[in-house]
């Protein structure tokens, strides 16, 4: 119950890295709540991580993910994201085991140990469980590295997915929303600049809204070459750009408007030609109807003249 975006574009003659996110946070599947902190979490000073679904959960991946990075340390995107996905993998692994095997007082080792003394039907279903068990959660991770801008997206099982070519990304039940903004707006990461990239982004992020769980409050980041580090939108600049979408938004409105009073007046523009075609249809339907009573009545005065004729 949230929404993550990330985009690449183009700026200086180089491509960057922006992105937003709500601070919706969900607890135990159930209980929503938004606090005043940020939910981008800084991986490394050049890679974040944007995530949705449960809480817990995801806090516990990417701290995991976050010490793994330090310690090798990691800087590629691409590795970044896989050490990510690693993780995710393995908290869903474990979830699955304490929900399914461990009131079975099974773990996953013993559980592959005994499969030849338990009964085919037991082991099939605590394997279909065990594979059809999802995690609540994803996660974007975006950043830079020595070839550029990258988006990666992590799903359940543990996929990581590259958005590179696409350009964009979206998490959350707000998801949805928002990519069809950058679809709408035939978006390409190999044209569009960092202004109108930005603008585009929180325009999707504020449209993702109106889904159930996505919080109001919004924080904006952007990664560029240029800078050593990832860095959040300055809260001046966040509300001028919140000032243009309103501004934006009222035109919209009224646009909405205007077009409303077109079709109506087109819908009865129509519905008067059509009235009008009935009527003439009437009035000619009238005529022949007229003409034909007046041809029969002719017919049947000459018939009575003729047999009033006198007979030689």
């Amino acid at each position: 119950m949230t929404v993550g975006i990330a985009a690449i574009c183009q700026w200086s003659g180089v491509n960057m890295v922006v992105g937003a996110s709500d601070r919706m946070l969900t607890v135990d599947d159930s209980a929503e709540y938004e606090p005043p902190t940020s939910k981008i979490f800084f991986l490394t000073p050049r890679a974040v991580a944007l995530i949705a679904g449960d809480t817990s959960s995801q806090f516990t991946i990417a701290i995991g993910a976050q010490k793994e990075i330090v310690d090798r340390p990691a800087t590629d995107i691409k590795d970044i994201a896989a050490i990510y996905a690693k993780h995710f993998a393995a908290h869903r692994l474990k979830e699955a085991e304490a929900l399914i095997l461990a009131p079975l007082g099974l773990t996953g080792d013993t559980f592959l140990k005994r499969q030849k003394t338990m009964a085919p039907d037991i082991v099939r279903d605590i394997t279909y469980k065990l594979l059809a068990y999802e995690l609540d959660a994803e996660a974007i991770i975006a950043g830079m590295d020595q070839a550029g801008a990258h988006i990666y997206t992590i799903r359940d099982p543990g996929l990581e997915t590259c958005q590179d070519r696409v350009g964009f990304a979206a998490i959350g039940i707000g998801g949805p929303h928002a990519e069809s903004q950058f679809m709408f707006a035939k978006y390409s990461p190999f044209t569009w600049y960092m202004p109108w990239t930005l603008f585009l982004t929180y325009f999707a992020k504020k449209r993702a809204e109106v889904a159930p769980g996505v919080g109001q409050e919004t924080d904006m980041f952007f990664i560029e070459s240029g800078t050593p580090n990832a860095s959040y939108l300055f809260d001046q600049f966040k509300q001028s750009i919140d000032g243009i979408y309103r501004n934006m938004h009222m035109g919209m409105d009224r646009l909405l408007q205007e077009g409303g009073r077109l079709t109506l007046e087109e819908h009865q523009k129509l519905r008067a030609a059509e009235a009008e075609k009935q009527k003439a249809a009437s009035a000619e339907g009238e005529t022949e109807q007229s003409a034909l009573t007046g041809g029969v009545g002719e017919g049947v005065e000459k018939g009575q003249h003729e047999d009033q004729k006198p007979q030689t």
